[in-house]
């Protein structure tokens, strides 16, 4: 069954030759990709050759480099590729605000669509034509995702299948054996790639600052969906992932996910401030219970917890500024009805 599901929904893919744009016709190739590198010269080069096989007209490309110390910035600047620009920062910024330097310049320089991607993606053939493809047809659908496969496209990376199944439409097609559409829109996206339309940007905004590693994209997803848009994965559009097929996970990966999770928490903006605290030691707790047989680790989420609380000061400001851009996004349309 789970082999069936594989096929039945990689074949989706086969169908993107005959779809045709909305109103017939192409829109402009005014596309921005922002890669964020930490010691990422194992997968640059692949990296930047799949964004290139896209056959868009003038890419722009931005790398803004986390202080690499292997040989990150020595590949990328024997790469003859125009409109590639390399943006080396002085320590790890962490990959919210480093993706947010990239997308200030791309905004800026008019993009109408932005890319912001792991240096580990392989961009498959047609993938960013398939994803504005689904977006014009409904510019809610956003931010975009393609679906992320094993190398040789056989198999679905299992956290991309695990996002993909928080769809309920999706679940209904699978259990009834309906045709399966060329995209579904989910509650959360894998944020090694997200494509954002420039109005989107604009309305929502960009990565919250104070997710270091982890939490950042599924901040960014609740934040979409409060301003009424829907991630999307894209079945057509496909890409590797070369830490999706890692299956262990490191210790330092470990804590920041965690260290997220306590932040993505603390700030939800539907609960009481104190109903959110009283979540994440909650989450202590079962991180505890998940971990309890690595005496190595359990030291350190203890420490990663108390550090996130005495930043709790700066979490309750972000939950605010979040909720009042809400209010006065809704105060508007109610204008705008009145009117």
């Amino acid at each position: 069954m789970n082999s069936n599901l594989h096929e039945t929904v990689l074949s989706v893919r086969n169908a993107h030759t005959s779809q045709k744009w909305k109103n017939g016709k192409r829109p402009a190739d005014k596309v921005a990709f922002i890669i964020v590198t930490y010691n990422s010269g194992k997968w640059i080069k692949d990296c930047l050759a799949a964004i290139i096989n896209q056959k868009l007209s003038h890419p722009v490309i931005t790398i803004v480099d986390n202080g690499s110390k292997d040989e990150t910035r020595g590949i990328v600047k024997r790469q003859r590729i125009p409109n590639l620009q390399y943006l080396e920062q002085p320590s790890n910024l962490g990959y919210g605000k480093a993706a947010n330097i990239g997308i200030r310049l791309a905004l800026e320089s008019g993009a109408e669509y932005i890319a912001v991607m792991n240096p580990d993606i392989q961009l498959r053939d047609n993938a960013i034509d398939e994803m504005i493809r689904i977006h014009s047809g409904d510019d809610t659908l956003c931010p975009l995702t393609p679906l992320h496969t094993s190398y040789n496209a056989d198999r679905i990376e299992p956290c991309a299948l695990w996002f993909l199944r928080l769809s309920k439409k999706f679940s209904n097609d699978i259990v009834r054996s309906s045709p399966l559409s060329h995209y579904y829109a989910t509650p959360f996206i894998n944020g090694a790639f997200m494509l954002f339309s420039r109005a989107f940007l604009l309305k929502v905004g960009a990565f919250d600052e104070m997710f270091f590693f982890y939490g950042e994209d599924n901040d960014l997803c609740r934040r979409s969906r409060l301003f009424g848009y829907s991630p999307c994965v894209v079945l057509t559009a496909h890409a590797f992932h070369w830490h999706g097929t890692e299956n262990a996970i490191s210790v330092f990966r470990k804590r920041q996910s965690y260290i997220g999770g306590y932040r993505y928490t603390l700030k939800e903006p539907s609960r009481p401030f104190m109903v959110n605290i009283l979540l994440a030691v909650l989450n202590l707790f079962r991180y505890l219970f998940r971990e309890i047989s690595s005496a190595r680790i359990m030291p350190l989420l203890l420490k990663d917890f108390i550090h996130t609380i005495t930043d709790i000061g700066s979490i309750h400001r972000s939950r605010r500024h979040d909720i009042a851009k809400l209010k006065n996004l809704r105060d508007h349309h109610n204008d705008i009805r009145k009117a």
